[in-house]
């Protein structure tokens, strides 16, 4: 036979305190707070990164940390060099006399080419050489007068007068930069 259970349930409810970070500046009402923000230009190795504060109307002070041990910034919009490669943690703290926040981004500096020309040494019958640069992905060369082409890694030279040939070599990355290298030869 079936049976039935009578009575009342019981629910046990618990509260757990709660740990809330909370601003440690009270801002006079009217006040808004400051955010932090900033964006910058990609660079190749050498060059210099522009660093572009967007961050909250009411900042008047602004800290940069570059993230390479460099001593800190305190332009709006400063520009650094970087002393090689790699990836570099940049944070910006502003404030406006009351209240502060940062922003940290990761940036990246990238390697530059090294390109390198090496010439068959041997000039060929009917008066050309053949000329190949290495170390990017794209070249051109100039002047592009008694050249096979003015791109590519390998042109071959017609010997006509002494000439230096110049080939820039780039390489491309994924957020649509390009780092050059070039290097000359003459060919006499």
């Amino acid at each position: 036979l079936p049976t039935a259970v009578t009575g009342a349930i019981h629910d046990t409810l618990s509260i757990e305190p709660v740990n809330v970070p909370v601003k440690d500046t009270l801002l006079p009402c009217g006040q808004n707070p400051v955010y932090a923000g900033f964006s910058y230009t990609s660079a190749c190795e050498g060059d210099s990164v522009h660093f572009r504060d967007s961050s909250s109307v009411n900042v008047n002070s602004w800290r940069w940390d570059f993230g390479d041990g460099s001593p800190p910034g305190s332009l709006k919009n400063p520009v650094h060099r970087y002393a090689g490669t790699g990836t570099y943690p940049v944070r910006l703290t502003v404030s406006d006399g009351i209240s502060k926040d940062d922003s940290v981004i990761n940036i990246k500096v990238y390697a530059a080419p090294d390109i390198t020309i090496s010439e068959n040494d041997t000039i060929c019958e009917g008066g050309f050489l053949d000329i190949t640069a290495a170390g990017a992905n794209s070249y051109r060369w100039s002047p592009a007068q008694n050249l096979s082409s003015d791109t590519g890694s390998g042109v071959r030279a017609t010997l006509i007068v002494s000439t230096t040939y110049t080939v820039s070599g780039s390489i491309g990355y994924a957020d649509s930069l390009s780092c050059t290298d070039s290097a000359a030869v003459r060919i006499t």
